[in-house]
């Protein structure tokens, strides 16, 4: 059966070889030929959550949306149950790699700009802010699914939550940049988590890299002075190395599973762009 076609290839999949993007590329054409009705068995409704994580992910590193963001593939493989904290979070990492490609799109644009291009740089940073206030009302819902989180921020605008957290020392992470510290409650939530930030950290440099080509090629946004993309900019800044220092701590996390150990690979792939630039 196909489903089990789909296990096969991810199975044998070695991260750090080079036929690695041709397993991903083989599943994703199964999942697609398989349709989202496959996916609608309970058992299959797992093994689809699963797949769905690696591949979001895969797309974010390719910065090249795929089906994965359709209402059918949002919907159909869910049916009949609720969705957890991690699905949650899939459902936003799929429409990630869009916003991406058409940072990557304009900010590569060459010879004269249009006229109209100023509304679609204007359009894009928008589309990125809504992105990122999912993410952050995400955050706030699935850190009471996990156990409890605790993220401090010190004057930089970012505001403090706190909720229970376990007792135990070895299920408790924490990290004190001086300006932020982070506690999560257990292991699989540093995983989640991890990802959650990188999702973050990719957001807020694709808000870098416009408002640097904004003001590189001396043009202002309809309804924003050169003073406040300025400043928008630095909070930009501000925001991703905070976003990518909370990652780096929370990839320290371990995990034995195959979904675990593979999809650690591209938020990992994202701080190691990050800390190169």
């Amino acid at each position: 059966m196909r489903i089990h076609s789909i296990t096969a290839l991810i199975d044998q999949v070695d991260i750090s070889s080079v036929a690695f993007e041709a397993h991903v590329e083989g599943a994703i054409e199964l999942i697609r030929e398989c349709g989202p009705s496959a996916f609608t068995s309970l058992a299959f409704q797992s093994i689809f959550s699963s797949f769905r994580n690696i591949l979001a992910g895969y797309s974010i590193t390719r910065r090249r949306s795929s089906f994965l963001h359709l209402p059918e593939w949002l919907l159909m493989p869910f049916i009949g149950r609720r969705k957890s904290a991690r699905e949650r979070l899939a459902d936003i990492a799929v429409l990630i790699p869009e916003r991406l490609h058409d940072t990557d799109v304009l900010v590569a644009g060459n010879g004269p700009r249009e006229a109209g291009f100023k509304m679609e740089v204007e359009q894009q940073l928008q589309d990125i802010d809504e992105l990122l206030r999912q993410l952050k009302s995400w955050f706030a819902h699935a850190s009471l699914e996990y156990g409890g989180i605790a993220v401090h921020y010190d004057g930089t605008g970012w505001s403090t939550m706190q909720n229970t957290l376990s007792n135990a020392p070895s299920s408790v992470m924490s990290f004190d940049g001086g300006h932020h510290k982070v506690q999560l409650a257990n292991v699989p939530a540093a995983g989640l988590f991890l990802h959650y930030w990188c999702h973050i950290l990719e957001l807020h440099m694709c808000n870098i890299s416009l408002r640097q080509l904004l003001i590189d090629t001396d043009l202002d946004l309809p309804n924003e002075s050169r003073e406040v993309s300025s400043m928008r900019l630095l909070s930009s800044r501000a925001a991703a190395q905070e976003a990518a220092l909370l990652a780096l701590e929370a990839s320290t996390w371990p995990s034995s599973t195959l979904e675990g150990i593979v999809a650690l690979q591209f938020p990992l792939k994202t701080l190691a762009r990050y800390f190169s630039e």
